[in-house]
């Protein structure tokens, strides 16, 4: 039941790998708009019994100018009270962001992810530039540097042909390519960007290198290439790159599985195939840290295996007992660097003595697309076919019965 628990904190407290500092939701460059309407902009407050926007019958009046420092649907014009207008209807006062170069980080790539439009300001209320940037596109762009409330900007500049602006990465891009080894503590899908169309699976307890990059900050998981195969890994907590080792040291003897498995109440029920022994220190290369739960891939002398384990309270009876962390039952510390470790690519011909290894990842069978024409329109010729066959043989049995009927009567006259 406490992993239940643990799971869910780690939804909503969400937490990449180990624990990451300064990790808000993202923001935009403040800026100043005005109505786009020479009538003004419909003023909104919100319904939380009908849990819906209801209009006020007041306007902001055109002209009337406000800053703007989140956008949604609906953004806020006044701290003191609750009115919010669309964001549509409203427009920025300086048509174009003039960037300080001061205010930008390095260059670095970026892969895109999702086509976008360069805008000619770090918001979505800004005029497109009229130029994309295509999906699988690698670009290098400039982030701006914290602003004062410390809130990171979804929002970066780039130059691209000839064309500069501002694109978002959030849930966009992905970023920071590293060649290194993987591992899968279960099967784990490989699925298209931003949707659930699975293209493959990496199989359980499988050791192979790959490219993954990395997702914005405010996405979890991967994307990753590996031979002809490439999409997202959301799965962040079962699919483990290799990482600058943990030294562990339980406290208490620990279940080494085969690998995870879990049952309706989310517990392990995978074979145990060993037993990490209290006091007994090991190293893992291979970890995923969150909301106080702990999966790491166990290898030590013959033994290969993966551990999870998750913080609790002392008497599992008594919720009011002592806690134990994670990090105390396992005995380990928090890396200050929990960075990727990257790997040298190998080229290696196939032996007789050293066959190719199975492929790690299958390929999921893709379904052929359902023709939207698919149905009775699409099968008119050969409907038709079989119509035009049919009608033929009417007409020519029409023409022999009355043939026959007139030789027929042509007889009865001639007796």
């Amino acid at each position: 039941m406490k992993k239940i628990v643990y799971l869910i904190l780690g939804i909503l407290l969400f937490i990449p790998t180990l624990v990451k500092a300064d990790m808000s939701a993202p923001g935009i460059i403040g800026y100043k708009a005005t109505p786009k309407s020479t009538s003004g902009a419909d003023i909104y407050q919100y319904d939380s019994e009908r849990e819906a926007y209801q209009k006020t019958g007041r306007k902001l009046e055109f002209g009337k100018i406000v800053t703007i420092t989140w956008e949604d649907e609906f953004v806020s014009i006044d701290e003191d009270s609750d009115d919010e207008v669309k964001l549509s209807d409203l427009t920025p006062v300086d048509k174009e962001y003039k960037v300080n170069v001061k205010d930008l980080s390095s260059p670095y790539e970026i892969l895109i992810l999702e086509k976008q439009e360069i805008k000619k300001g770090p918001a979505r209320a800004y005029e497109g530039t009229g130029k994309y940037l295509e999906a699988g596109t690698k670009v290098n762009v400039k982030a701006f540097k914290d602003s004062e409330s410390s809130e990171r900007t979804a929002w970066v500049y780039v130059e691209y042909n000839g064309t500069k602006g501002f694109i978002d990465t959030e849930g966009k891009i992905a970023q920071n390519p590293v060649y290194t080894t993987v591992i899968a503590s279960r099967d784990v899908e490989v699925t298209v960007h931003n949707t659930d169309t699975q293209i493959a699976t990496i199989k359980a307890n499988t050791k192979f290198d790959a490219t993954i990059y990395e997702l914005d900050l405010w996405s979890h998981g991967y994307y990753i290439e590996y031979n002809e195969i490439k999409g997202i890994v959301d799965d962040f907590e079962h699919f483990l790159p290799k990482r600058k080792p943990i030294t562990f040291k339980p406290t208490r003897d620990i279940s080494i599985y085969e690998d995870i498995e879990y049952n309706d109440d989310y517990e392990n029920i995978a074979k145990v195939v060993s037993t990490a022994k209290k006091g007994t220190s090991f190293k893992s290369e291979f970890y995923a840290m969150y909301a106080d739960v702990a999966i790491l891939y166990y290898e030590n002398d013959d033994v290969k295996g993966w551990i999870e384990e998750s913080g609790q309270n002392v008497d599992e009876d008594d919720e009011d007992s002592d806690y134990l962390e994670v990090s105390t039952i396992l005995g380990f510390n928090y890396p200050d660097d929990d960075s990727i470790v990257m790997v040298e690519k190998k080229v290696e011909e196939p032996t007789e003595e050293a066959p190719v290894e199975k492929n790690p990842i299958e390929i999921t069978p893709q379904k052929d697309k359902e023709d939207p024409n698919k149905g009775l329109l699409s099968r008119i010729p050969t409907i038709a076919y079989y119509a035009i066959g049919a009608l033929v043989i009417v007409i020519v049995t029409v023409i022999v019965t009355v043939a026959l009927v007139k030789k027929k009567k042509n007889k009865e006259v001639d007796n």
